[in-house]
């Protein structure tokens, strides 16, 4: 295909349906082809050091938090922008879209879907999951965010239109607040408390559920954060845990019989990702609903979950 000569044909917007027939009234042309095309891909790494407000989940330590963010611009000017690089360094997402992916999308049109398969395709032999996708992720975002600013459309409505125009929030928190490197060293009984406290923040703030944090103490002191912070809120907040897939299943249906005295929403991974059988021996041995899927990529990771 001779990119040079073919025509595009244009959008037209907006179209009002009237006495049964379709006028256009008041057109918008609005032209996809000729100069909404990338031109320019630069990224930026945020990091925020938090010193001594440390905190830990059960796998690792947070001594600061950063993002990488993508900005696309189109040579007719438009400006889109993306994040990425949130579940790990963003150094090596950054260097997939600087080195690799970024190269090859460089004078195409603007078209999420397309351009996201495309590079789902070329990487697929050595990134199915984690570094390359993370970064077509970021680079998917830009794009709508070009395409809805072209169209003047919100992104929900470009992907058919939006359900609801409000919904219910939660508050994740509740870590473990500790600027030790050694987790070991961690007084359960200033951990619980500091759970609660927090927790009691987020109910005065207006929150009606919290998220809260499991996997890095034994079950039993885990247990003793996890009841703490249920008396702070009260029986009518709901409360949810994340271990951060910390457990072998059969200690996670040990945890999630527990969760089930204390009223907990859901327990979210109780196991590794990959132990999907871990999964259903987990679910089956409680009442409790578990959540996963935070370590799955693309449409197919998550039909493992399903099938």
């Amino acid at each position: 295909q001779n990119t040079h000569t073919h025509k595009h044909t244009p959008v037209l917007l907006p179209a009002h349906h009237r006495r049964g027939t379709m006028e256009h009234d008041k057109k918008k042309t609005v032209d996809l082809s000729e100069d909404f095309v990338i031109e320019k891909i630069e990224l930026f790494i945020l990091r925020a050091p938090l010193g001594s407000k440390k905190f830990w989940s059960s796998q690792s330590s947070f001594p600061e938090r950063n993002s990488l963010l993508v900005k696309i611009t189109t040579k007719d000017g438009l400006q889109g922008w993306g994040e990425a690089g949130q579940y790990g360094p963003p150094e090596p997402v950054a260097t997939a879209i600087e080195h690799v992916l970024g190269p090859r999308i460089i004078g195409k049109r603007v078209q999420p879907t397309k351009i996201s398969e495309e590079l789902y395709c070329f990487s697929r032999d050595f990134g199915q999951r984690g570094t390359y996708v993370e970064a077509i992720s970021g680079i998917d975002v830009a794009l709508w965010d070009l395409l809805g600013k072209k169209l003047g459309a919100p992104v929900c409505e470009l992907l058919g239109g939006a359900f609801r125009k409000r919904v219910k929030v939660y508050a994740t928190g509740c870590y473990y607040r500790h600027d030790s490197n050694d987790p070991s060293t961690i007084d359960v009984k200033e951990s619980a408390q500091a759970a609660a406290q927090e927790a009691l923040r987020f109910k005065k703030a207006g929150f009606k559920a919290v998220k809260m944090k499991v996997g890095l103490l034994s079950v039993d002191d885990d247990l003793k954060r996890v009841a703490a912070v249920r008396k702070a809120i009260g029986p009518e907040i709901a409360l949810m845990v994340d271990s951060n897939h910390a457990y072998s299943a059969g200690t996670a249906c040990r945890m999630a019989k527990e969760l089930e005295k204390l009223n907990v929403r859901w327990f979210e991974e109780p196991v590794n990702p990959e132990d999907i059988e871990g999964y259903r021996r987990v679910r089956a041995a409680s009442t409790v609903p578990i959540a996963g899927g935070e370590c799955s990529f693309m449409r197919y990771g998550f039909r493992d979950y399903f099938v």
